[in-house]
Protein backbone atom coordinates (compact mmCIF):
# COMPACT_ATOMS: atom_id res chain seq x y z
CA UNK A 1 0.00 0.00 0.00
CA UNK A 2 3.08 2.16 0.46
CA UNK A 3 3.11 2.22 -3.36
CA UNK A 4 0.35 4.88 -3.41
CA UNK A 5 2.76 7.02 -1.69
CA UNK A 6 5.54 6.64 -3.54
CA UNK A 7 4.15 6.87 -6.81
CA UNK A 8 2.48 10.78 -6.19
CA UNK A 9 4.93 12.09 -8.35
CA UNK A 10 3.59 9.51 -11.59
CA UNK A 11 -0.15 11.31 -10.67
CA UNK A 12 1.34 14.77 -11.89
CA UNK A 13 2.67 12.88 -15.06
CA UNK A 14 -0.24 11.72 -15.65
CA UNK A 15 -2.11 14.69 -15.10
CA UNK A 16 0.65 16.87 -17.21
CA UNK A 17 0.26 14.29 -20.03
CA UNK A 18 -3.70 14.86 -20.00
CA UNK A 19 -2.70 18.68 -20.18
CA UNK A 20 -0.93 17.98 -22.93
CA UNK A 21 -3.53 16.70 -24.96
CA UNK A 22 -5.46 20.04 -24.00
CA UNK A 23 -2.95 22.16 -25.03
CA UNK A 24 -5.26 25.17 -26.96
CA UNK A 25 -2.75 27.95 -27.49
CA UNK A 26 -3.44 30.87 -30.21
CA UNK A 27 -0.51 32.86 -30.77
CA UNK A 28 0.97 35.60 -33.25
CA UNK A 29 4.20 34.26 -35.02
CA UNK A 30 6.96 35.84 -34.30
CA UNK A 31 10.64 36.52 -36.05
CA UNK A 32 8.53 35.62 -39.35
CA UNK A 33 10.32 34.17 -42.87
CA UNK A 34 8.26 36.25 -44.79
CA UNK A 35 9.54 34.63 -48.02
CA UNK A 36 7.92 31.23 -46.49
CA UNK A 37 4.86 33.36 -45.32
CA UNK A 38 4.05 33.93 -48.86
CA UNK A 39 2.91 30.66 -49.40
CA UNK A 40 1.12 30.04 -46.50
CA UNK A 41 -3.03 30.63 -46.45
CA UNK A 42 -5.84 30.78 -43.40
CA UNK A 43 -6.55 27.49 -42.45
CA UNK A 44 -3.45 25.98 -43.85
CA UNK A 45 -1.89 23.54 -41.29
CA UNK A 46 1.82 24.06 -39.92
CA UNK A 47 3.48 21.61 -38.32
CA UNK A 48 4.27 22.39 -34.86
CA UNK A 49 8.28 20.83 -33.99
CA UNK A 50 11.22 22.05 -31.59
CA UNK A 51 14.47 23.69 -33.05
CA UNK A 52 17.23 24.18 -30.86
CA UNK A 53 15.87 25.88 -28.11
CA UNK A 54 12.70 27.31 -29.78
CA UNK A 55 9.01 25.92 -31.03
CA UNK A 56 8.44 26.91 -34.53
CA UNK A 57 5.67 26.22 -36.93
CA UNK A 58 6.68 24.69 -40.13
CA UNK A 59 5.02 24.35 -43.74
CA UNK A 60 6.80 21.98 -46.11
CA UNK A 61 9.66 21.95 -44.44
CA UNK A 62 10.84 25.55 -44.09
CA UNK A 63 10.38 27.31 -40.82
CA UNK A 64 7.51 29.79 -41.29
CA UNK A 65 7.96 31.66 -37.75
CA UNK A 66 8.49 30.87 -33.84
CA UNK A 67 5.90 30.63 -30.80
CA UNK A 68 6.72 33.07 -28.37
CA UNK A 69 4.08 32.63 -25.51
CA UNK A 70 3.84 31.75 -21.78
CA UNK A 71 2.82 28.66 -22.36
CA UNK A 72 6.33 27.62 -24.87
CA UNK A 73 7.52 25.94 -21.70
CA UNK A 74 4.82 23.41 -21.00
CA UNK A 75 4.52 22.84 -24.83
CA UNK A 76 8.20 22.03 -25.19
CA UNK A 77 7.75 19.45 -22.03
CA UNK A 78 4.89 17.78 -24.22
CA UNK A 79 6.68 17.65 -27.11
CA UNK A 80 9.83 16.12 -25.65
CA UNK A 81 7.24 13.42 -23.89
CA UNK A 82 6.13 12.51 -27.43
CA UNK A 83 3.02 14.51 -28.22
CA UNK A 84 2.92 16.28 -31.77
CA UNK A 85 1.11 19.13 -32.33
CA UNK A 86 -0.52 21.48 -35.22
CA UNK A 87 -1.00 25.10 -35.60
CA UNK A 88 -3.82 25.97 -38.10
CA UNK A 89 -3.84 29.31 -39.91
CA UNK A 90 -6.75 31.57 -38.42
CA UNK A 91 -5.14 34.82 -40.04
CA UNK A 92 -2.39 36.41 -42.03
CA UNK A 93 -1.96 39.86 -42.95
CA UNK A 94 1.26 42.28 -44.09
CA UNK A 95 3.85 40.00 -42.32
CA UNK A 96 1.85 38.96 -39.55
CA UNK A 97 0.45 35.31 -39.10
CA UNK A 98 -1.42 34.36 -36.36
CA UNK A 99 -2.09 30.35 -35.60
CA UNK A 100 -4.09 28.35 -33.23
CA UNK A 101 -2.27 25.67 -31.84
CA UNK A 102 -3.55 22.25 -30.66
CA UNK A 103 -2.64 18.78 -30.12
CA UNK A 104 -2.90 15.61 -32.72
CA UNK A 105 -4.69 12.66 -31.18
Amino acid sequence: MSGGDSTGGWGGAIAQEDDCDDIRIQVRLSSVDELVLISVNVNDHLEIQKNEASIVAIKNGKIVGAIASADVIKLKKCIDSGHQYVGIVVEKDDGKCVISISAIK
